[in-house]
């Protein structure tokens, strides 16, 4: 297995653009890498929306909702400058188990009514 660098994925997922979804154990890095890679791409110009659907550590918003951020207006991403949501979705539970309606529902209608080719969450 060949390793690559974070800044080598972030690079190649950048230049691939569209819809990057994060999957992975509790605290594997998911949002700090989900983070940067908006950053990096919002840093080169590419429209960012992100998309947190981490229920029980939301980084976007309260905790038992589904949060979604438009970074193009920032002048950075972090978890400070994302933490005020742009949407919100309730699903009511800090855990996804038994809750993929709320989520999937959450999320779907924001790409049609934002028009985003490409969110990260």
């Amino acid at each position: 297995m060949t390793r690559v660098s974070q800044n080598d994925l972030i690079d190649k997922l950048i230049g691939s653009r569209g819809t990057i979804a994060l999957l992975g154990g509790l605290d594997t890095g998911k949002t700090s890498f989900g983070l940067s890679l908006a950053e990096a791409a919002r840093a080169q110009g590419i429209s960012v929306g992100y998309v947190d659907a981490d229920v029980g550590q939301s980084t976007i918003g309260p905790p038992t909702c589904v949060g979604l951020k438009l970074c193009d207006g920032l002048a950075k991403v972090d978890a400070t400058t994302v933490r005020n949501a742009d949407e919100l979705g309730f699903v009511g539970s800090y855990s996804p188990e038994g809750h993929l309606l709320e989520l999937v529902a959450s999320t779907a209608g924001w790409w049609l009514m934002h028009g985003m080719p490409g969110v990260s969450w």
